[in-house]
């Protein structure tokens, strides 16, 4: 190598510490002529342990770099040296004469375990996507079913108070029946001997009727009781009805924001591993 080739080397050597302090990535920098490192700075977490003086190692970045005489990137697992990083190495000419590489390590440590976050934030909210859905599915049956019970309970309530008005037809005809009787003792007290058998039925008459009257008394009140009973089971299903229509929506709305987190997290994961690209 000339003159020239190694006051060439020299300046990468003199500003391999500024490339290394000014770069926002912890990274370490080795400079390399042909044959061995002659200038290497570790990083601030990253140091491969290498030496000045060190020769190139056959397959290694720097002495690709240096026979091909062209850029070359390359990514290394955790398992190699105990933390991943990318190897990124430069061919320096002299004219059109390749007399050696500056190469630069970077770790991608913090890009991996944000790359592992990803996939694994990723992978959370789908199954809590998935919660969702399957929770706004039972919502949704619950509220058909609010509505089926709502029907239900319209129909019992109609039928209650059509039974209603027939205890009140017969409360009516028994009032009726108890005059009718009343006025039929009158009429046998007036035959006197002649009327005491028709005095009799007259008698049975009216306590037939008096006991209609009486049973349908007892059966309104019951009726009304179901009433009662009918329109709170109204109103608390109202009560569900209107919260499981507000359940449903929430759950639709938080379903939306997790698809939308979901694909946050696809991207940030798609960013990380383009992190790592050329």
């Amino acid at each position: 190598m000339n003159h020239n080739g190694h006051s060439i080397l020299q300046k990468f050597v003199d500003i391999a510490h500024l490339l290394n302090d000014i770069s926002v990535e912890d990274i370490s920098i080795s400079i390399q002529d042909r044959e061995r490192i002659i200038k290497y700075v570790p990083g601030r977490t990253i140091d491969l342990g290498i030496r000045e003086g060190d020769l190139l190692k056959e397959g290694s970045v720097s002495y690709q770099v240096i026979k091909s005489g062209q850029k070359i990137m390359r990514t290394v697992g955790r398992e190699v040296h105990g933390v991943p990083y990318i190897a990124l190495g430069y061919p320096i000419f002299d004219g059109e004469q390749v007399i050696g590489c500056v190469t630069t390590i970077t770790s991608i440590d913090k890009r991996e375990n944000m790359l592992q976050m990803a996939e694994r934030l990723s992978a959370s909210m789908q199954q809590f996507s998935a919660s969702i859905q399957s929770s706004a599915a039972s919502s949704e049956s619950l509220f058909k079913h609010n509505e089926q019970m709502l029907e239900r309970i319209n129909t019992v309530r109609q039928t209650v108070y059509d039974i209603d008005q027939i205890i009140k037809m017969v409360q009516e005809v028994a009032s009726k029946t108890n005059i009718l009787g009343l006025n039929a003792s009158i009429e046998a007290a007036r035959a006197g001997q002649h009327g005491k058998g028709f005095a009799v039925v007259a008698d049975e008459i009216r306590k037939l009727a008096e006991t209609s009257s009486n049973s349908a008394k007892n059966i309104s009140a019951q009726l009304q009781n179901i009433q009662s009973s009918v329109q709170e089971l109204i109103e608390s299903n109202a009560v569900i009805y209107q919260s499981s229509e507000v359940l449903s929506n929430h759950l639709s709305d938080l379903s939306g924001l997790m698809q939308e987190l979901t694909g946050m997290a696809t991207t940030l994961s798609e960013m990380a591993q383009l992190g790592g690209k050329e």
